[in-house]
């Protein structure tokens, strides 16, 4: 779906529905200008501002990429993050920086997200460089011991440290494993 095919889909709906730009503007917590930049096609809505759209006006504007997968589960279940946080147990922050996989999911918070959310949530964690390094510093090991055990060179190890390179997810769990990094 083009920009300017969302825009005629919000241009139409609003206009079934009897409202104002500035109505809509109200109702879904936007500015006049957002809405007439929506209907253009000048902008698209970010996705927060998609659902909203689409409960106000009773339409299904599509979400595609706009959110990470764990935000877009949450929402379509109707939590609120801070509502999600609470229920998990874990802070507003974390779980924040969870869906923007920032963070590594606690073990002990999946099963009761899989039952809140209906689904059967298998995490992919991204470890980054900055984590890589402290967590290996911690634990007394060199780049070349670390290389060794993932079958990489030692200069893999130091291109994933320095963030030149992204650690790529087939390492990821193991690194976790063999460092100990913490997820509880």
């Amino acid at each position: 779906m083009t920009d300017n095919d969302i825009g005629r889909k919000i241009r139409d709906a609003r206009l079934n529905k009897g409202y104002t730009q500035q109505e809509l503007a109200d109702r879904v917590g936007v500015s006049i200008s957002s809405i007439t930049h929506f209907e253009t096609g000048f902008t698209k809505p970010r996705f927060k501002t998609k659902l909203r759209l689409n409960k106000v006006l009773g339409i299904n504007l599509e979400i595609g990429k706009d959110a990470p997968p764990l935000t877009k589960l949450r929402m379509s279940n109707g939590y609120s993050r801070a509502e999600l946080a609470q229920l998990l147990g874990i802070s507003n922050t974390l779980l924040r920086r969870i869906e923007r996989e920032e963070s590594l999911i606690p073990n002990k918070i999946i099963p009761i997200m899989n039952e809140l959310l209906e689904t059967d949530f298998k995490p992919t964690y991204k470890l980054t460089g900055d984590a890589l390094r402290k967590a290996r510093i911690a634990k007394g090991r060199n780049q070349t011991e670390i290389a060794i055990a993932m079958k990489v060179s030692q200069q893999d190890v130091s291109y994933w440290e320095l963030g030149i390179n992204k650690i790529p997810e087939k390492y990821t769990e193991k690194l976790i494993a063999l460092l100990s990094i913490p997820i509880e």
